[in-house]
């Protein structure tokens, strides 16, 4: 919890004059890393995953992002021996920013739908499952470009619905006006 405190305090101290660009054009690069951990009866699930994305802006407040996902989960049973899985996925997400005006502060919802290439820790099982995230998140720009991001979801994985968050960062790349 400390953490995020002094991450709101950064984010304040930084971002006094920054201006977050969302116009049709413009390109959108950044990355996402994501932890969690989650306890159901008597399974235990953890994941680690990283991000990468491009996007570009079709229309002002409207962007498109192609992402590559990379994770690696583990899942322990009292019964079983521990499932460990390497995973790698391309997605789209569609976000909508919600104010007009450039700001250094951009409230957007999002949807994401990742397709996942899933396969054990010896590469033995190979399968194709969907995962799909609806949320809302915020970035706040540290420099003039440059924004970290904080995203809340409901996450769909095969057959159970967790709640999400992640942290990343975008960098944008404004067209020249």
């Amino acid at each position: 919890m400390k953490y995020v405190k002094y991450l709101v305090l950064i984010l304040v101290s930084y971002t006094t004059t920054l201006q977050a660009q969302v116009h049709q054009g413009d390109w959108l690069l950044g990355g996402n890393f994501n932890s969690r951990h989650t306890k159901t009866n008597d399974n235990t699930y953890w994941r680690v995953a990283a991000q990468p994305s491009v996007g570009y802006f079709f229309l002002d407040r409207f962007v498109l992002t192609g992402t590559l996902r990379v994770d690696y989960n583990v899942q322990r049973s009292p019964f079983e021996a521990p499932e460990k899985n390497y995973r790698a996925g391309l997605g789209l997400m569609a976000s909508f920013y919600f104010w007009k005006k450039s700001s250094t502060i951009q409230p957007f919802v999002y949807t994401d739908v990742t397709k996942i290439f899933s396969s054990s820790v010896k590469w033995q099982t190979r399968y194709l499952i969907g995962d799909m995230d609806l949320g809302l998140g915020v970035q706040g720009f540290i420099r003039k470009d440059i924004a970290l991001e904080f995203r809340q979801s409901i996450f769909s994985d095969r057959d159970a619905i967790f709640f999400n968050s992640t942290l990343g960062f975008k960098v944008l790349l404004p067209q020249k006006r």
